[in-house]
């Protein structure tokens, strides 16, 4: 990427920021310090990187404790998709790396997830974008989902979630 591809103000940016903290700078510094902040749990990451290098760098992130990781957590990977990406350049490469170098930790797509979603939103692009990273003996790995956040189904088959009591919720983070 060109320096300037992605201006922003900086300064507006900050003010509008309300929970988040932004660190600026290159992955392969900030990955680091972001896990030593010992942040709560990271329940979402978006990779946006398009290059095998930044991306292999912000994996480190998924090296981290189990502490500071749900046992699945959901992930976008932006240049996962589109007619330039393939599984040998770029993110997909560097998932298939830490696949590859990682027996119990696993970057995965998300297989049928259209099915979870009605039309419009099931045919669209950003589904094919979404991975699960899974954490396999993160002590929490073999508790059902449905027993963290419990579900009704209403007469028309519509789930509906339940909000989770203090004692089963966590704070998380999102990066």
């Amino acid at each position: 990427m060109l320096e300037g591809y992605y201006p922003a103000d900086k300064e507006q940016l900050a003010k509008r920021m309300r929970r988040a903290r932004l660190k600026l700078g290159l992955v392969k510094d900030t990955v680091g310090a972001f896990i030593q902040s010992t942040p709560p749990p990271v329940d979402f990451v978006g990779f946006d990187f398009a290059m095998y290098s930044s991306t292999k760098d912000a994996l480190r992130l998924f090296d981290a404790d189990d502490g500071l990781l749900l046992p699945r957590t959901p992930c976008s990977f932006r240049s996962a998709i589109g007619k330039d990406y393939c599984e040998y350049t770029g993110e997909l490469l560097a998932i298939a790396e830490f696949n590859s170098t990682h027996v119990t930790r696993k970057l995965q797509a998300i297989r049928t997830l259209s099915l979870f979603f009605p039309y419009p939103f099931n045919c669209m692009w950003w589904i094919e974008m979404m991975y699960t990273f899974h954490s396999f003996y993160h002590p929490l790995y073999n508790i059902p989902e449905s027993l963290r956040q419990p579900a009704a189904m209403d007469t028309d088959g519509n789930e509906i979630y339940q909000e989770v009591p203090k004692e089963m919720g966590a704070k998380t983070s999102s990066i």
